[in-house]
C-alpha cells in the first residue's frame, strides 16, 4: 500500500497490477525524494550496484498502468512468477 501527499489524488484508491519487487522500493523512494540511488562508496569498495528499478512514474501518475519495467518476480532460486504463472 502506498499513501500520502506525494500520491496524486487521481491515483489514490486505485489498484496497480504491475510487478514491483521489494528491491525496487529503494530506487523508487530515492527518485520521489529527488536523490540518486547509486552508492558510490560501495562501488569504490568493489560492491555491485544497488539492485532496483525506479517505479516512481507508476506511483506518481507519470506512467500508464501496465507500463512497468518488470515482467517477472523472483521469489527464490527455484521459483518465480511470470505473468499469471508461478514457475
Amino acid at each position: 500500500f502506498v499513501s500520502g501527499g506525494a500520491v496524486p489524488v487521481q491515483k489514490r484508491g486505485t489498484k496497480l497490477e504491475d510487478y514491483i519487487h521489494m528491491a525496487d522500493w529503494y530506487a523508487t523512494f530515492c527518485a520521489i525524494a529527488g536523490v540518486d540511488h547509486a552508492d558510490t562508496r560501495a562501488a569504490q569498495a568493489g560492491l555491485p550496484p544497488v539492485d532496483g528499478v525506479d517505479h516512481s512514474g507508476l506511483i506518481l501518475g507519470d506512467a500508464e498502468f501496465g507500463s512497468g519495467q518488470r515482467s517477472e518476480i523472483h521469489h527464490s532460486a527455484r521459483a518465480l512468477t511470470q505473468g499469471r504463472w508461478k514457475l
